[in-house]
């Protein structure tokens, strides 16, 4: 016959047990916390490296809706009884030393009026809200921005133009550039009543 041990449980056997086992569950935890602190840290090196490649890519696509433009532009304008001389890509107005105030894509000039164009590879109604204020902007800022004595006007670009920021725009007094199929075929519409003069 076989014995049978019996053995009391006491309940610093209890406790032992227990403690033996929150240890062993503690530590797992740990384990766990780091390999997900591991993953957390390599999922923000992955967005802020996608981040800045999107930044890199919608500043070169910007570019190249600038190139494709803004050759022809001067002439495009004047043909609405303009006289501009002068384009000037990426134009910044400095605040002072440290701060920008404003940077426009282009920048038309003679020497009573200016134009100011955002040109976006995708023109959304949000975008021309935006260029509204900037112009807004650039004439609270005459002194600073060299439009003392000058006539403001806008305009707004794109490879695709949203109906609906077209339609805000021309609405608002700026004119509508749009590229259709190579650099020969730029399009411009003029606001609807006639151009806003900031």
């Amino acid at each position: 016959m076989s014995e049978v041990l019996e053995k009391k449980v006491t309940v610093e056997d209890v406790l032992a047990l227990i403690k033996a086992n929150s240890e062993a569950n503690a530590q797992e935890h740990a384990k766990r916390m780091t390999e997900l602190d591991r993953i957390d840290q390599m999922l923000k090196d992955s967005i802020a490296l996608n981040e800045s490649h999107y930044g890199f890519l919608t500043n070169r696509i910007g570019d190249l809706v600038e190139q494709l433009l803004m050759p022809n532009i001067i002439g495009k304008m004047n043909d609405f009884g303009h006289s501009f001389s002068v384009v000037t890509p990426n134009y910044v107005v400095w605040k002072d030393k440290k701060n920008r105030l404003v940077e426009i894509d282009a920048f038309l000039l003679n020497c009573d009026e200016a134009l100011a164009i955002e040109a976006k590879s995708h023109l959304t109604i949000e975008r021309v809200r935006k260029h509204i204020a900037k112009l807004d902007l650039l004439r609270g800022n005459e002194q600073i921005s060299g439009l003392t004595d000058k006539k403001l006007y806008g305009a707004v670009a794109g490879l695709i133009v949203d109906i609906e920021a077209r339609e805000y725009a021309l609405e608002n007094g700026l004119y509508v550039i749009e590229e259709k199929g190579d650099e020969d075929k730029i399009i411009v519409e003029k606001p609807y009543e006639k151009a806003r003069v900031w």
